[in-house]
Order: C-alpha cells, then structure tokens, then sequence
C-alpha cells in the first residue's frame, strides 16, 4: 500500500513553517540583502562604482563638455552630478548629467577669464551618483586649428602605428609647451575596452576622438574605424598601447566594420575573439587618406562579471548562509525526532497504524524539504539584490550550481544530525550534532592547516589537501560548487585533487550512509520515554 503524502506534508509544516525556522530565515533573507549589498563594496574596491569619460572642447570661444557616464558593466548612468574641480582641489563648476550628455560651460569660460586657460586650469573631474562617487582624470590635452580639447576617463589607452603619416600637431604657441602641458597623440583616438565576458567575449569599447586634421576647421572627428583580433605573444605594458607590431601584418587582418566616427564620444557593444589575445581597431581619416592603428591587449585583462561572480559566490554572503544555516537543521533534527522519541510521543503515535518506518522517512523528508526550499530563496533574494543594485544577476549556471552544493551540503549535515536523534537520547543527540558542527564548520580550516603540515604540503598545498578532505566533509559539496565555477569563470587554477562531481558524489554518500544507519538505530531503539 502506498504510502499517503498527509504526513509528509504535515512534517514539511512543522519543519519549515516553524516560528524559529521562519525567522531564521527571514534573518538571512534580509541579511543577504544586506550582504549583497556588502559585496558591491568589496567589487567597487577592484572596480570604480561609476566612470565617466569625454572630451571638452573650446572653439570660438565656446566651451563644450561632451561625454558618457556608466558604470562597470558598461550601464549608462541615468542620473549623476559631474563637477569639474581646478588643480588646487577646488569646485568650479558643477552639472547634472544623464547616460550620454552634452553641456555648454561656456559660461564657466568665461568666469575665467580666457577661455582657453580651461584648458591648463582644470585638474580633473569628479562624477557623483547613488551608486558611487569617482574622480577621473585629464589624460590628454591638446589643439587643433586654434581649438582646444582636453580628455578625461580612466582605462583609456592611445596612440598607435601609422601606415600613413597623418601631419603633426604644432604646439599651442611658441614658448608655451610646458605651461599647456602639451601631449601629441598620432591619431586623435582613446579607447577603452571593457571586457564582461571572457568566455562569450561579452564586452563593452568606449571610443574617444577628435579631428587631427588641421585642413578641416574645428574639433569634430572624421573617421572610419573598424577592427580585428589577434593572437601574440608580445605584452604591450600595462596601458596597452601597441608595440613590436608592423602596420604591415596589421592590414592583412581581417576587419569588421565599426562604423563612420563623427562624434566624440561613442560607445559600441563588440564581441571579442576569446582565443585571441588583442583587439586590433584600424582608423582610417579619408580626408588625409592615413591609415593608422590602435590595440588592446585584453589578455590578462579580468572579466568584470566574473570576478563580481566569484565575490558573491566565494564572498561573505554565501559563506555566512553556509555557516550559520546548518545550526537550523540541527535543530530541526532534535525537533522532529530526538526531543518526540525523548518523551516518548513517538510511542503514542505508533499505536496508530504506522510504522516505525513511516515516522523515520516522513520526519526525514520533512527536513529535507525545508533544506530544498531554505537555499532557493536565499540564493534567489541575494540575486534579485544584486540585480537591482547593478542590473545585473548571476547567470542561471551560476545560479544552479550555488543552490546544488547549498542544498546537498545541507541534506548531508542534516541526515548526519538526524541519524545521532535516531539512536541516541535528546542530550546526547544535541551533544554529538554541536559536536559535528565545530568539528565540520567552525574548526574545519584549521584542521585542513594542521593536516596540510603534517603531511609536509605547508601553505602552498593547503588548497589541494582542503579539497582532497572535503570528500570527507558532509558540508563539502558546496565547497565543491565554488570550485566549479571559479575555474568555469577562471577565477583560479584547476586544482588536481578537486572534483566537483565527485564533490557531489560524496554528498550522496553521506545522505545515503547516514539515512541506512539513522534507520537501523532507529528501529532498534527503545521509544519509551
């Protein structure tokens, strides 16, 4: 006869819907909000919170800031305050500004005086919104055709090799190089390269540039750029500006199209080759007929939605859920069976026509329930943070593979500690599972470090023999998980004794081993109170 789901169910609610259950979970609900939050802190400590980048212009008199501001992702910034501060740190003026923006600071200008001392007076610019708060610097001064421009941003690189020489740029005035800073740049274009994505090539290029033409009156840009990939071996330095490599081999790449560049800001989603190492942007000025070219090495460069990825993963709110939450199930083992057969409620109810049988499994379920549905709606409400705060989630993969080793995690230590309530007393049941929980929560590093020692690995392998004894830990699957996706994400080096299937595999084994036993105990077990 099969057996009726009515018990189980109302197991589940005694587990689950249980005062201290919900407000055990409501704590780490609104603590991974909370800690989500956290977590963009400890990213924006790698990353800006915001950026802003462009380009202002003076030309008969007339100031112009054009520009973007956005964040890491490469967002569009809805609604931010730009103030433009002078090299001794004081405001000179300050805008509100939105994605892609354009402002007249002519005004600004003219409070100074001429409006070209802007352009040696300003020191740098600061962005402000309620995501964050950065400062971006002047990277490039210069003028073209008795018009000044300065360039502002932070990760943007320039220069490059000239397959035609376009003709140089004059200093401002004579005498006056060292007061204007003045910087030449062969072609007038900055890029910067945000790569989300390493696996996909995901990512976001951010394109500066001004006419370096002195036949064409004024600053606006004329160009035609477009790009390929390539595969070297040469490292370019930290600012990515090429070199070693000949306009030659350049030319015999095959391009894609960008598109015709009359604006001097522009923002472009590309996907870049993931097995090739550099993005290679030719930029061509019909009206001079020079070719020139710019790369970007985006080898060693870290992919923005991985390592925000591996800090909510890897971080502290993940890592305190799995901390803190298996004290619930220990509970719950000592609620659901250990305290009942104590005082013998158990004895009461097997008068009914159940079985021992029927209590061991419907009050093991019930618990098991609770630890499927307990990490869904952490891991869910940590995701939908994280979405609001950046726009962006972690991916469904991500997703699954967190909430698989949270839930066999937990099943494990939960079977674990409801195996100790089916064979012994309530004090001792308590007694062996708090037992468990220092010895596979609390003191674990500490004993992977004492073995790591012993067997003569030191620091350097404590990493192999944590996850060699994770096998061995019933919390280890979700060890396991973290693994799999940092390396999926490459976040870390592949270590040879770790095996998230395996990791897996021995959660089972734990779920398994501990549930036979639990129910051998139990049927040998005196329910008399």
């Amino acid at each position: 006869m099969k057996m009726s789901l009515t018990p189980i169910i109302y197991d589940f609610k005694r587990s689950f819907l249980r005062l201290s259950t919900i407000a055990f979970l409501l704590v780490f609900l609104l603590g991974g909000v909370g800690i989500s939050y956290l977590s963009y802190q400890f990213f924006t400590q790698q990353y800006p919170s915001i950026y802003t980048a462009g380009i202002i212009t003076v030309t008969n008199n007339t100031c112009m800031i054009h520009g973007i501001v956005y964040d890491p992702f490469g967002h569009l910034v809805d609604n931010a305050r730009l103030i433009l501060v002078n090299k001794s740190g004081s405001i000179i003026a300050s805008l509100r500004v939105k994605g892609n923006y354009t402002a007249n600071i002519t005004d600004l200008c003219n409070r100074i005086g001429d409006p070209r001392k802007l352009w040696y007076y300003l020191g740098a610019i600061r962005v402000e919104s309620s995501i964050g708060n950065e400062t971006m610097s002047i990277f490039a001064r210069n003028m073209v055709n008795e018009s000044w421009y300065m360039m502002y941003g932070q990760g943007f690189a320039g220069g490059g090799i000239v397959a035609e020489q376009i003709p140089s740029t004059p200093p401002p005035k004579p005498g006056e190089i060292s007061k204007y800073e003045f910087e030449a740049s062969i072609p007038n274009v900055w890029a910067s390269l945000i790569l989300l994505d390493k696996k996909t090539g995901d990512s976001v290029l951010i394109i500066l540039a001004v006419n370096n033409n002195w036949s064409l009156p004024g600053l606006k840009p004329h160009y035609e750029i477009s790009y390929a990939f390539l595969k070297t071996t040469i490292r370019q330095g930290i600012f990515g500006i090429s070199g070693g490599y000949s306009s030659a081999n350049l030319s015999r790449l095959e391009y894609r199209d960008l598109g015709y560049i009359d604006k001097y800001v522009s923002m472009y989603r590309i996907r870049v080759d993931p097995d090739k190492d550099n993005l290679v942007l030719r930029i061509y000025d019909p009206v001079s007929n020079s070719t020139s070219y710019m790369t970007i090495d985006y080898a060693f460069k870290m992919p923005v939605k991985a390592v925000y990825t591996g800090i909510l993963v890897t971080g502290t709110p993940m890592n305190l859920f799995m901390t803190f939450f298996p004290i619930l199930f220990l509970y719950l083992s000592y609620a659901l069976l250990a305290k009942p057969k104590s005082i013998g409620a158990l004895e009461f109810i097997l008068a009914r026509p159940v079985t021992r049988w029927d209590i061991y499994l419907t009050r093991w379920v019930g618990g098991v329930l609770t630890a499927l549905i307990s990490p869904a709606l952490f891991v869910l409400a940590v995701d939908a943070t994280t979405y609001a705060i950046l726009g962006y989630g972690m991916p469904g993969s991500v997703l699954l593979a967190v909430y698989t080793g949270m839930t066999l995690a937990l099943i494990a230590f939960y079977s674990l500690t409801y195996m100790f309530a089916a064979g012994l007393r309530s004090s001792l049941h308590l007694a062996a599972s708090i037992t468990a929980y220092l010895l596979f929560v609390i003191f674990w590093s500490i004993i992977v470090l004492i073995v790591a020692f012993m067997v003569g690995a030191g620091f350097a392998g404590t990493a192999s023999i944590s996850y060699l004894l994770a096998y061995f830990n019933p919390l280890g699957a979700y060890s396991f998980a973290q693994y799999a996706v940092q390396v999926d994400y490459g976040l870390t080096h592949p270590v040879e004794t770790a095996n998230p299937w395996l990791g897996g595999l021995s959660a089972i084994i734990w779920i398994t081993a501990t549930f036979i036993i639990g129910y051998y105990l139990f049927k040998k077990a005196n329910l008399t109170s």
